[in-house]
């Protein structure tokens, strides 16, 4: 939970030095709160002198929402409460594991190769932008009549702005390995690998 407090609650911009608007808000508080599960198992298994099998399965979940708040007045003092937003992100995953370890010739030369999917976990920064105890931000531009702000330009309401996809899904990366050990002598070897990584559904 964060909260932004303008000085004097406004932004003035100026045009040039002359007057230009002035953004009036009162103090604002945005946050979100997330919880993460995960469970994972792997194991190894020599099939022969030669070959070793790895392989492993990992679950993970996670949730997110938006937790009571409380709304402030210009002086900061408390005014109410802003409910909670809840389930906006609910992401269930499953994520396998493999690698192969396969000794080529002795002494000492050896290829690896894997496959792993990584699932991002969810982070508040993905919602927060939807609480609702943010303050409506005013514009007013100068009225060179007056000698004042007092033209309304615009209202921003933050909390109209986003919305969140109920078919969000977790952002992930698939990664592949492969790679060439070998000793020249002891405690002393050289080696080679490549790593591909393709990544999916970014979060915009």
């Amino acid at each position: 939970q964060s909260e932004s407090v303008w000085p004097g609650g406004r932004q003035i911009t100026l045009r040039d030095g002359a007057p230009g608007y002035v953004d009036v808000r009162d103090p604002s508080i945005s946050g979100g709160h997330v919880r993460a599960f995960g469970v994972y198992a792997d194991d190894s298994w020599a099939m022969t002198d030669w070959l070793t099998i790895n392989a492993g399965l990992r679950f993970d979940l996670n949730s997110g929402d938006i937790p009571e708040m409380p709304v402030l007045d210009a002086s900061r003092a408390e005014v109410g409460t802003a409910e909670a937003v809840k389930d906006l992100v609910d992401w269930k995953t499953i994520s396998p594991r493999l690698g192969v370890n396969l000794k080529l010739r002795e002494p000492g030369t050896v290829m690896r190769a894997s496959y792993g999917r990584y699932y991002q976990g969810a982070t508040t920064n993905l919602f927060q932008a939807l609480s609702p105890a943010q303050a409506i931000t005013r514009r007013f531009g100068w009225n060179p009549a007056t000698q004042a702000y007092d033209i309304l330009q615009q209202i921003t309401d933050p909390r109209g702005t986003y919305v969140v996809d109920p078919d969000l899904t977790a952002p992930y990366t698939d990664q592949y390995t492969v790679g060439v050990d070998h000793q020249l002598i002891a405690n002393l070897a050289i080696g080679a690998s490549y790593i591909h990584k393709r990544a999916d559904d970014f979060v915009g």
